[in-house]
């Protein structure tokens, strides 16, 4: 179990990398034109960091005791990434 949240982590930590490139994209468009929908992509991207930090924090926490939850939550981030990337 602690291979799998250790693993998983690192490629979350590690997409940080592509990540910077859209928030950068995402503010360009947003100075550009300030439309509903690009404050929705401007929003997804920059509350990414967060929602990593607060689901490796859940996960760890979770993993002795209820291992499900804790894949669970240690999922949430490679989800939000196929929301970005779909939308």
């Amino acid at each position: 179990m602690r291979l799998y949240l250790i693993a998983t982590q690192i490629v979350f930590y590690v997409a940080i990398i592509p990540w910077v490139f859209l928030w950068l994209m995402a503010f360009v468009l947003i100075m550009h034109s300030a439309s509903t929908q690009n404050i929705v992509i401007f929003s997804l991207t920059s509350i990414y960091p967060v929602v990593l930090i607060v689901c490796t924090i859940f996960a760890w926490y979770f993993h002795i005791n209820k291992k499900s939850v804790s894949i669970a939550i240690n999922l949430i981030p490679a989800i939000w990434w196929i929301i970005i990337y779909v939308y």
